[in-house]
């Protein structure tokens, strides 16, 4: 199901890429995503939704709001406009709102959510490792968690993939015809070992023991669910053999993450 925007309800007071409250179709808030949002397009909401999809695939048991697709048409783009003008966003959210013609993502309001820095269960620190080191997400760091608390329902949400694939890095390879030089690097280096990253100290999860085709499968699957306008849909292939050789990998033996791609 694809949502609309009924109205803009303000901005977070979180967030590089500006996204924005809205109030969808649905009568439900969200936090819309944008394709644009300075950086590769659709890189970061392709980020996101693939972490959503790839707990439920493999039965991460962690909690991350749910999200839907939400369509910025437009004539949808006046709805900004006002916005900016009712000073409810900034500039760069109606520039980015502007450059997202298309499917977008709106990721559900936990209602009385904050920031949550510890407390964390070995199982939640666990997972959120796993799936973190899986995707190539070290954007989980002392001073932005990147997991909210839910008080009404005593549970903590694991929120923000938008920085997987090493901060877009290996992405970026792959586009600039790069992969190649990093690949090996990229399919086995620990994010754990990188001494700012908030849960540095888990345990590693025993590697997946299926068949690296039946992973690969299952990820390409994955990625062949979302929307084909997304650009890094085109290097769905590349993007599932890595993944599925960063799942069966064994990260007690591997290295740092070749840091000289940020160069």
């Amino acid at each position: 199901m694809v949502l609309g925007i009924r109205r803009i309800v303000g901005s977070p007071d979180f967030g590089g890429t500006r996204p924005v409250w809205i109030v969808a179709n649905d009568d439900r808030e969200y936090l819309l995503k944008f394709r644009y949002d300075g950086m590769q397009k659709d890189i970061s909401i392709f980020n996101e939704t693939l972490a959503r999809l790839f707990a439920d695939e493999f039965n991460l048991e962690i909690n991350i709001p749910p999200l839907k697709y939400v369509e910025l048409r437009e004539d949808d783009i006046f709805l900004f406009e006002d916005a900016r003008k009712s000073r409810l966003i900034d500039d760069e959210s109606l520039e980015n709102a502007k450059g997202s013609i298309g499917i977008n993502i709106g990721v559900f309001k936990i209602d009385h959510a904050q920031k949550a820095c510890d407390g964390f269960t070995n199982k939640l620190v666990k997972n959120t490792a796993y799936i973190d080191n899986a995707l190539l997400n070290k954007d989980r760091y002392t001073q932005n968690p990147n997991i909210l608390y839910a008080k009404g329902e005593h549970r903590h949400y694991i929120i923000d993939f938008g920085q997987a694939l090493l901060e877009h890095r290996a992405y970026e390879a792959m586009l600039n015809g790069n992969y190649g030089n990093y690949a090996l690097a990229l399919q086995t280096c620990d994010i754990l070992k990188d001494e700012r990253y908030l849960l540095r100290k888990a345990m590693h999860k025993t590697p997946v023991k299926e068949q690296f085709k039946t992973i690969y499968s299952k990820i390409l699957n994955i990625i062949e669910k979302l929307p084909e306008e997304w650009e890094p849909v085109k290097f769905k292939k590349e993007i599932a053999e890595l993944l599925a050789h960063r799942v069966r990998a064994n990260f007690k033996k591997s290295g740092e993450c070749p840091f000289e791609l940020f160069e």
